[in-house]
């Protein structure tokens, strides 16, 4: 090994671990950055956010959002209008918005890009950072909801629709307040779900590695489906209008607070039905 290169090592050791170190300080105190080759040119703005705000949206039916590693919002506006608020850090996110046919869509973007490396650990401890929020005016109506992320909460408040399906993963799945007329799906893996309101026609609801607690009414067909946790269900129905299935492993079944085993099915000729099935976790029912 010659001379010069022994030199060029020497000070790689010792100027690597500094711009490393440099990086780490800067993305702590609030930097933002990443590097995202598109059409042959490489973007290095570290602070460039998408933000968007339309509070001025009408005659909207229909809702569809799909983006990545964001946070999905659904809550009452403050006034007469429909309104979309959107707060994202990584610099290939810039999702495509449309408000025809009486839908709000948010779609993430299909540009054609490579994102060799991006960092925002600022928002591992902001929960805003990266936020897509949808407010519907009191007293809507919808006809469908379909709400798609991965690696962030969905949260529904204060919604009324025909139908809604949520969907994310390593994430957690949150309704309050809703009433739903017809079907209502929401999966995640490793998030735990709350669903609280009112639900009609056919109630799906999965996970894994995370608990399910369901507060309502329950009409209709329910599913409650999770693993490696447990189930709690309280249905504003009295017992002998549902028929019940109830399954786990390495836990235990009760109904108002009496203990029924790890198995439990009872049939009373009810056009509600309940199935709910977990392992490694207990299942607690309770009705009205």
């Amino acid at each position: 090994m010659n001379k010069l290169t022994k030199n060029a090592i020497r000070m790689a050791v010792i100027f690597i671990p500094i711009g490393v170190l440099l990086i780490i300080v800067g993305i702590f105190t609030g930097a933002k950055n990443g590097v995202y080759i598109q059409s042959g040119k490489i973007n290095l703005d570290g602070n460039k956010d998408y933000n968007y705000e339309n509070y001025d949206i009408s005659n909207i039916k229909n809702i569809s959002v799909d983006v990545s590693n964001a946070k999905i919002l659904i809550k009452e506006s403050t006034n007469d209008n429909f309104g979309v608020d959107i707060n994202l850090t990584s610099i290939s996110q810039d999702p495509t918005i449309s408000f025809e046919n009486n839908m709000i869509k948010i779609q993430k973007n299909s540009k054609f890009g490579l994102n060799i490396f991006s960092w925002d650990f600022g928002s591992l401890f902001d929960g805003n950072s990266n936020v897509v929020t949808i407010f519907i005016p009191k007293g809507s109506s919808l006809n469908d909801v379909t709400l798609n992320t991965n690696n962030g909460k969905i949260e529904i408040i204060d919604l009324n629709s025909n139908t809604v399906k949520a969907d994310t993963s390593n994430g957690a799945i949150t309704t309050n307040n809703v009433v739903i007329g017809s079907n209502t799906s929401l999966t995640t893996s490793n998030g735990q779900v709350d669903i609280s309101g009112s639900f009609s026609d056919t109630t799906y609801v999965k996970t894994s590695n995370g608990k399910i607690i369901g507060d309502g009414t329950f009409s209709g067909k329910t599913t409650f489906k999770t693993s490696n946790s447990a189930i709690s269900f309280s249905n504003k129905i009295k017992r002998n209008d549902c028929n019940i299935i109830a399954d786990t492993s390495n836990g235990t079944i009760r109904i108002n607070d009496t203990k029924v085993g790890d198995e439990f099915k009872e049939n009373n000729g009810a056009n509600n039905s309940i199935d709910l099935d977990t392992s490694n976790g207990g299942i607690t029912i309770y009705f009205e």
